[in-house]
């Protein structure tokens, strides 16, 4: 079996926490900058449907959820065999500077 890929990021974005964690929670935020149809549910066991202008289709379900500080969630894209939905994990810590 392969090792797992993991790949870290730190970004700086000019915005509050909270503004941050409404662009990755709210269905109407979320297709503001990705996607052209969302769906979130914010809450461990919750959905996570992104339509990507109907070309492609990520499909996942949030494993944590801490309002403002952290986020993980399950991803991976419908009718892919390489990344089916489920199969990666995303986890975002949001920290003011």
């Amino acid at each position: 079996m392969a090792e797992p890929l993991i790949v870290r990021r730190e970004v700086q974005i000019a915005a509050p926490p909270a503004t941050v964690f409404a662009f990755l929670t709210d269905p109407d935020k979320i297709v503001r900058w990705m996607g052209t149809e969302a769906t979130a549910e914010p809450n461990p066991g919750g959905l996570y449907l992104l339509n990507l202008g109907g070309r492609v289709t990520a499909r996942g379900q949030f494993t944590e959820v801490i309002p403002v500080h952290r986020l993980a969630y399950s991803f991976g894209w419908e009718g892919n065999d390489r990344t089916p939905p489920g199969s990666s994990l995303v986890e975002i810590d949001l920290v003011e500077e």
